[in-house]
């Protein structure tokens, strides 16, 4: 069985993650998994190995190369661009539409998807699934598939050396106004406050638009300059060791995210062995347990976030408690064999073969 999945960026996002782990395990399932991008980009070294298996180019190339190219199922991911030119298909090809997207103005599309033949939508989580449902104007089958984590995260966690002098409060993400990156800020202000002597580390990048100044700015407000590090552009390979670093100085990660899809980061985190906090609304309610393997905090309440993270910061045992418990929690659905076989299983089923 072939599949071919489509998405607009050849980038070093979460979706060519996912579809990097999609290579190394679908052949298990005996499906051979292609790969079509519209826009070339850092992501090819990603696809080391897989270089036969990836097709990079605009509309017209990708309408060559389906025509001379048999797939049993077109999988696209948050990429209407290719709709047009499958809509017009004679016979309509077998098609998913993953629907990964967290940002509203991206989500319009599928309340205009015509007469365009999908078989099925997959989201990573049932509050994805509410948010397809609101936007799909006619009956749809919509699966929750789970994301597979990286097996960079999957292994077994060793020993961070040297420890950070100091508990690390880490934040890892896209900078920008949905994922939040301001309040970070106000948090760890409010931790400093307090008298908490702590790391801030941001592990992220600016999602196209300035941020430097104004990071500097609200570091300065909040005075926490001195203890603030930016990490920008760090490889994706490198997060394990970060992550460890953040575990075994006695910190936690934290999300301030206005909306995810899922909430990946978190899942990685979880992976390591990092005790998380996260905003009590979301995706997060259905795999960190609030008590359990992690804390919820409300929305745009700095204090309550710098309540739940002083506790773990003071509560080693706790903090350690969470960490174990939130990594055998989030492997039992998403260790990449589990949820690549729910994807396996689900692609059979709609192709037929």
């Amino acid at each position: 069985m072939k599949v071919l999945f489509i998405y607009k960026y050849l980038t070093v996002g979460g979706v060519e993650t996912v579809l990097r782990a999609r290579f190394d395990y679908l052949q298990k399932w005996k499906i051979d998994a292609y790969a079509w991008f519209l826009v070339d980009g850092p992501g090819r070294s990603l696809f080391k190995g897989f270089e036969k298996q990836i097709g990079i180019g605009g509309i017209h190339a990708f309408a060559e190369h389906i025509d001379h190219n048999q797939y049993d199922l077109l999988d696209s991911l948050d990429t209407e661009e290719v709709f047009p030119l499958l809509q017009r298909r004679r016979p309509a090809p077998k098609m998913v539409i993953e629907f990964h997207t967290p940002y509203r103005e991206n989500q319009a599309y599928l309340r205009s998807l015509g007469s365009l033949n999908v078989d099925a939508f997959f989201v990573p989580s049932t509050f994805q699934a509410e948010v397809a449902r609101s936007n799909i104007k006619r009956d749809a089958v919509i699966k929750v598939i789970p994301n597979p984590l990286n097996p960079l995260f999957t292994k077994e966690p060793g020993p961070f050396l040297p420890v950070p002098p100091r508990p690390v409060m880490g934040w890892i993400g896209r900078m920008d106004d949905l994922k939040n990156w301001p309040e970070f800020l106000h948090i760890a202000g409010n931790l400093r406050r307090r008298g908490q002597d702590i790391e801030c580390w941001i592990i992220g990048v600016p999602a196209g638009i300035p941020v430097a100044d104004r990071l500097l700015l609200l570091a300065r407000k909040e005075r926490i300059l001195d203890r603030l590090q930016w990490f920008r552009g760090v490889p994706h390979k490198q997060m394990p060791a970060f992550l460890d670093a953040i575990r075994d100085s006695g910190g936690a990660v934290i999300s301030t995210s206005r909306g995810d899809s899922f909430g990946m980061t978190i899942a990685e985190a979880m992976a390591r062995c990092c005790a998380v906090v996260v905003p009590s609304e979301g995706p997060f309610r259905e795999f960190v347990s609030a008590g359990e393997d992690g804390f919820y905090y409300h929305p745009g309440n700095p204090e309550d976030a710098a309540n739940k993270i002083e506790t773990l910061l003071t509560d080693d045992k706790l903090r350690e408690k969470f960490g174990h418990h939130g990594r055998n929690h989030i492997l039992q659905q998403h260790d990449p064999n589990h949820a690549i076989g729910v994807l396996a299983k689900e692609l059979h089923s709609i192709a037929g073969c």
